[in-house]
């Protein structure tokens, strides 16, 4: 898994959303080659740990490839919430999903752990 975290603390801003994803979708078209109309962006919402903000995850071919999570929350235990001082950004990205949207393979274990299923079948 990759990963690409950003802190956004109040005096020093460096990017959010609508640049996050605007990063990622020309990564993935512009650095990758990937056809526009093969992706597929999903919006939802993450919380966990007392962290609370909008998700975008993204899909090529039927795939999740990666998720970009917006922490710009902290929760309450009543159901409250509050800005947080330091809005967090949080790219995951499959590495091993990489590796298979360029081999073309069946499955994105093929590439992965092709040494290994050679050897059990």
């Amino acid at each position: 898994m990759m990963g690409i975290q950003v802190f956004n603390k109040p005096n020093d801003y460096k990017f959010f959303k609508d640049e996050c994803v605007e990063f990622n979708y020309k990564w993935l078209t512009e650095e990758l080659g990937i056809d526009p109309d093969e992706i597929t962006f999903v919006e939802d919402v993450w919380a966990g740990g007392g962290n609370l903000g909008p998700s975008i995850e993204y899909f090529v071919r039927g795939l999740e490839v990666g998720n970009m999570v917006f922490m710009q929350y902290k929760t309450f235990h009543d159901g409250s919430r509050a800005d947080l001082d330091i809005k967090v950004i949080d790219v995951g990205i499959g590495l091993e999903r990489i590796a298979w949207l360029y081999n073309g393979s069946a499955t994105s274990y093929m590439d992965t752990f092709a040494t290994a299923i050679a050897y059990f079948q």
